[in-house]
């Protein structure tokens, strides 16, 4: 045996025992026990002190350590050249000695199993008295770990093999009590050998145990509750382990060392040391190690459960959650398999139902392109012609406006500011006026805006201010500002689409001329306004064209739409402006040129196939437009039904591998009961 805790010096790594000047835990005398030193120990103690003690049987080679109750050395068997490790008792009796009898018989006790450090021989009426154990080389955890933390796999086999070996021990009614570094001894082969029962207790005892600082749970810090129990070893067994693959102990704390160091009371340090360790943070820092997996990191901290009711019972259940964690990994290849075949057997089936439909409905595209080409050059067709014919009407209304807006009894009136002849000169230019479609109203204001004169008649419109209107100030939006003056158009001007301001709230578009003065032809008297009701416009359209799924958009030079089916998107609320929409088919036929293409509507967004052209004296757009899901119904209808007929299948084939999953899961769970974990 190397050496123990007892006779080893500490490390950094290491905490100190909880009684100050040992590096051992001490154990309370047995009940009516006394602490004798007589003068037959003190002179054996004397004479170790000067040289090599002498034993028969055995050649001492070198002292490994020294500690409080005694040396141990190491030695050769003469006999049989067989090296081991003596323990010797040289400075006291008493309740020493009696704590050597109990590390003697607890040994005894666990003679059988290999993970425990093996008694080969006592002499209790040797002066000193001393015991034989086996001689483990590589020498303790502690010095190990001297070299900074282990890898997982390494720190892993070692806390396995510690807790088969505990096993035993608990099996056996005895429990540690003192699980740290260095009372865990490695050979020649790296297995473990649990070292140093001189706390260890049987489970019938009820006497006071005390750990090693860090390494101890802390319901053991505490003398009224001196059970020994099993759960005080799981947690010194997930110490360990933590401080393997970290290189500290759990919940270790520069701060809270420095205090147990500087607290004399034994009572009082373990009073700290609890407190310390019940509120102190969970640690966290063995699942940031390279390796740790989040099962093994799970039964660290279920050994290290501040409550020991949620703690591990014992080293056996210990070894049961490795067990449960060593199937799961083991399975976890055929849980890979299990998850990832099945996806990529339905990406498979995806991709090839996918490319099979997308084959059958491209053939069937294929079939219509010359229809659908044949649709758009139709559309072209019908976009140039509603495009001239709109032209015209617009053109025909400006020429209308302009030569009413020239009228000499008109000119006369408005400056006179006759509303009775007003009225009669707009009703006979209205009267003249018939077609649907075109002039729906005439608005004439002075040049400060104030409606003078309308027909058909709207009294309560009359001196109303219209000059924040586009169609009276020509700027090209809509500013309701009542109290700013604006300066009436010099031009003819093509309104923006607006809501008129009578009860049923009409959608109008207009032209707008300037009607100047009779004397002096610089100066403008008011604008007159030829109203257009976008509805007519429409009806118009309608009524002269008929498509079968398509229908007639026009939109102005501000990319506003003057006709659309859905008239209520397009016209603004009151007191706003029409939306106005940059898209590439506008900026096309805005820009003069004609053509056909297929564009999402940004009105119901949806595809359409459109023939455009351009009105281009007046700066607007004309689109036939067709319904692209329409065109391609019988088309649609053969997707839609290969598609469902593909959807179907992969359920199929989706319940058919939940199936096989389940029944995959049902055999792992039947396995893994038969193996009993």
């Amino acid at each position: 045996m190397a050496t123990d805790d007892k006779t080893e010096p500490q490390t950094p790594t290491q905490p100190e025992p909880v009684v100050e000047d040992r590096t051992e835990p001490v154990a309370a005398a047995p009940e009516g026990g006394t602490v004798l030193q007589g003068a037959a120990e003190i002179e054996a103690a004397e004479r170790l002190s000067q040289g090599k003690p002498v034993i028969a049987g055995y050649d001492l080679d070198e002292k490994l350590g020294e500690g409080s109750y005694g040396e141990v050395w190491r030695a050769v068997e003469q006999r049989t050249g067989i090296e081991v490790a003596i323990k010797f008792l040289v400075h006291g009796a008493g309740l020493e000695w009696q704590l050597l009898q109990a590390e003697v018989k607890q040994l005894a006790l666990l003679h059988s199993d290999p993970g425990i450090v093996q008694l080969l021989d006592v002499e209790p009426d040797a002066n000193p008295p001393y015991y034989v154990m086996e001689y483990v080389r590589q020498g303790s955890l502690a010095k190990r770990l001297e070299k900074g933390p282990l890898p997982v796999p390494e720190a892993l086999e070692i806390f396995r093999q510690m807790a088969e070996a505990l096993a035993y021990v608990h099996a056996k009614g005895v429990r540690h009590c003192d699980l740290k570094p260095g009372n865990i001894l490695l050979d020649a082969r790296g297995r473990v050998r649990i070292a140093d029962f001189g706390q260890a207790h049987l489970s019938s005892e009820a006497s006071p145990a005390l750990g090693t600082f860090f390494y101890m749970a802390p319901e053991q810090a505490d003398f009224t509750k001196q059970i020994p129990d099993t759960r005080w070893d799981v947690y010194g067994l997930g110490a360990l382990f933590y401080t393997m693959v970290t290189g500290r102990p759990p919940r270790e704390h520069a701060d809270i060392r420095d205090k147990l160091s500087r607290t004399e009371e034994l009572t009082s340090r373990l009073a700290l040391y609890r407190d310390w360790v019940e509120t102190a943070p969970a640690p966290e820092a063995h699942r940031h190690v390279a390796g740790m997996d989040r099962a093994l990191a799970d039964i660290i901290d279920h050994c290290l459960e501040i409550d020991p009711h949620k703690r591990l019972l014992d080293a056996g259940a210990v070894l049961s959650a490795l067990a449960r964690r060593d199937r799961l990994r083991r399975q976890r290849p055929l849980l890979v398999f299990g998850s990832i075949a099945p996806i990529i057997l339905l990406v498979a089936v995806s991709l090839l139902g996918t490319i099979l439909l997308n084959t059958a409905i491209d053939r069937s595209e294929r079939t219509l392109t010359a229809e659908l080409n044949g649709l758009l050059e139709s559309d072209l067709v019908s976009a140039r012609l509603i495009a001239k014919s709109v032209e015209d009407q617009i053109l025909s209304i400006v020429r209308k406006a302009e030569f009413v807006s020239r009228d000499a009894q008109l000119r006369q009136a408005l400056k006179a500011k006759d509303v009775d002849k007003l009225t009669a000169i707009l009703k006979k230019f209205f009267e003249v006026n018939p077609v649907k479609g075109e002039i729906s109203r005439w608005v004439l204001t002075d040049r400060e805006g104030k409606l003078v004169s309308l027909y058909p008649p709207e009294k309560s419109l009359l001196g109303m201010n219209f000059a924040w209107r586009d169609w009276f100030n020509g700027l090209d939006t809509y500013l309701d500002d009542k109290d700013r003056k604006y300066t009436p158009l010099h031009k003819t001007h093509i309104a923006q689409p607006f809501v008129g301001k009578t009860s049923d709230r009409p959608r109008l578009i207009g032209v707008s001329t300037p009607v100047f003065d009779p004397e002096n032809p610089d100066q403008i008297n008011g604008v007159l306004l030829a109203a257009i009701l976008l509805d007519d416009l429409h009806s118009w359209l309608r009524e002269a064209i008929t498509f079968k799924h398509g229908f007639v958009v026009l939109i102005n030079e501000r990319g506003q739409y003057i006709l659309h089916r859905d008239k209520d998107a397009i016209t603004p609320k009151y007191l706003e402006n029409p939306p106005q929409y940059d898209i590439d088919v506008f900026q096309e036929v805005l820009a003069g040129k004609d053509g056909s293409e297929t564009y999402k509507d940004p009105i119901d967004h949806k595809t359409y196939l459109a023939g455009f052209a351009p009105l281009r004296s007046i700066g607007w757009g004309a689109l036939v437009q067709h319904d692209r899901h329409a065109a391609l119904e019988s088309v649609n209808k053969l997707k839609h039904q290969l598609t469902r007929t593909f959807w179907i299948a992969m359920i199929c084939a989706g319940i058919l591998i939940s199936c096989l999953w389940i029944a995959l899961m049902w055999t792992l769970r039947r396995s893994a009961h038969k193996e009993g974990v």
